[in-house]
């Protein structure tokens, strides 16, 4: 992506995500367009209950778990991605992380069981902007990367206003998290 083209994203999503809370007015298999959000501060990661000690990572190193504030996601947040999982398919473990660009964004990583989707083969990493540790929360759920887009019918990341990718930052903290 072109630093021009990233930053707009970035800004869009800032704009979008990070003021947003409360429940969502789409089920999952809709566009993330329509959905109608609702305001909120938006997320610090030093009020973030649940979070381990960190320090930053490098650009383009494989994150070190023992280095991130990786979040323990709540049973709340586990069951309203699951709302939009397929037919048979369950969650096995979850972590999460806020997004590394100060964006407000929640990455939540799914290791997913079911039909064609085996413990460790299925990482699934879903986009929210409401805080997964807390319990409670219902905003939105965008589905970010391949094993999100497969196994669960919640707008796709890539295909939305946000853009959010496997690449979007955050998201390869999230997976590290996990620790497959």
């Amino acid at each position: 992506m072109k630093p021009l083209a990233a930053a707009a994203t970035a800004a869009l999503l800032i704009t979008a995500l990070a003021g947003c809370v409360g429940s969502d007015t789409v089920t999952p298999g809709t566009s993330s367009s329509s959905r109608t959000p609702k305001a909120s501060a938006p997320a610090t990661p030093s009020a973030t209950p649940g979070a381990t000690d960190a320090t930053e990572t490098t650009p383009g190193a494989a994150p070190d778990p023992a280095q991130l504030k990786c979040l323990t996601v709540d049973q709340s947040a586990i069951d309203v991605i699951a709302q939009g999982l397929l037919s048979g398919v369950t969650v096995n473990s979850a972590a999460a992380h806020l997004a590394t660009d100060d964006s407000g964004v929640f990455y939540v990583t799914l290791d997913l069981v079911g039909p064609g989707a085996e413990s460790g083969q299925a990482v699934a990493t879903f986009a929210t902007n409401d805080d997964p540790s807390v319990p409670g929360g219902e905003g939105i759920t965008i589905a970010v990367g391949e094993a999100a887009h497969q196994f669960s019918d919640w707008p796709r990341g890539d295909e939305s206003d946000f853009q959010l990718t496997a690449d979007s930052p955050g998201v390869a903290e999230s997976v590290a998290c996990l620790g497959l």
